[in-house]
């Protein structure tokens, strides 16, 4: 059988935390609310060999985090089609290496703070709500617990290591959040330091119904911040999916990947 496009959305679904565990990770959206995903949709029940619109942006969001490469290993200039709406063998064998990983996972290249760094610094921006700051550190802290980083609260946003903010919408880094229920959270590999939570999201400390932990989420995406990517374990915080009302910890595939990373 003609492999589907399936194991391909699951890897560009799996590059974000969502809400939910369904498959139909993108929900149907209305015209004035459009995701910035909605390019996906279309491409559900694709097979390879097939031409479609919107493969195109996939492959370019592929390539964006790791999970492709544009360059032509055999002379190391562009790959020929590389962004085109084929879903061709590269496609497949890119989201197969996905499915491939360790049980938890490094960024191309494993980035890693410098062995001398093992204090880093966080901020918040001025006017972040007050909620949040309590949970965030509880979440440094935890990290810190179970790794050589030791983390300090500074008020210097522009010069911190970490800088936590929430944003919504187009901000300005190329990576808009899609509303309500979309992305929650992400961060960038070591040493950017930038941590975004969805400002339309419904946040809460604690586990409440329709609600998303701040703790928890700003747990998550520490550990990218440290240079874990995604695990494919579920009960592993690094796990990129989460449910409204759930609280989760560290689970040992987290912290084997950051012994593994950083010692």
């Amino acid at each position: 059988m003609e492999s589907k496009l399936f194991p391909l959305l699951a890897t560009a679904s799996l590059l974000f935390l969502f809400p939910s565990f369904s498959h139909t990770v993108f929900a149907r959206p209305n015209p004035e609310n459009q995701s910035p995903f909605a390019f996906l949709k279309q491409l559900e029940g694709c097979r390879k060999g097939d031409k479609v619109k919107g493969i195109g942006e996939l492959k370019m969001y592929l390539i964006r985090f790791g999970y492709l490469s544009s360059t032509d290993p055999n002379h190391g200039g562009p790959q020929e089609n590389y962004n085109d709406d084929y879903f061709d063998d590269r496609n497949h064998s890119g989201s197969s290496s996905f499915h491939a990983l360790p049980r938890y996972a490094f960024f191309n290249g494993r980035p890693k703070w410098p062995p001398s760094k093992t204090t880093l610094t966080y901020a918040f921006p001025p006017g972040t709500r007050p909620d949040a700051m309590a949970p965030v550190a509880q979440a440094f802290s935890t990290w810190a617990s179970v790794s050589k980083f030791q983390f300090r609260l500074v008020q210097d946003y522009k010069n911190a290591d970490l800088k936590i903010s929430f944003q919504r919408r187009i901000h300005g880094d190329g990576v808009p959040f899609d509303g309500p229920r979309g992305v929650l959270a992400y961060a960038f590999a070591p040493t950017d330091g930038r941590l975004h939570f969805a400002g339309d999201e419904n946040w809460t400390v604690g586990a409440k119904p329709g609600a998303f932990d701040i703790g928890t989420i700003g747990l998550h995406e520490i550990g990218h911040l440290l240079g874990l990517k995604h695990s494919t374990v579920k009960q592993a915080k690094t796990f990129p999916f989460i449910e409204p009302g759930k609280i989760k910890g560290l689970n040992d595939d987290d912290i084997k990947g950051i012994h593994s990373l950083c010692g």
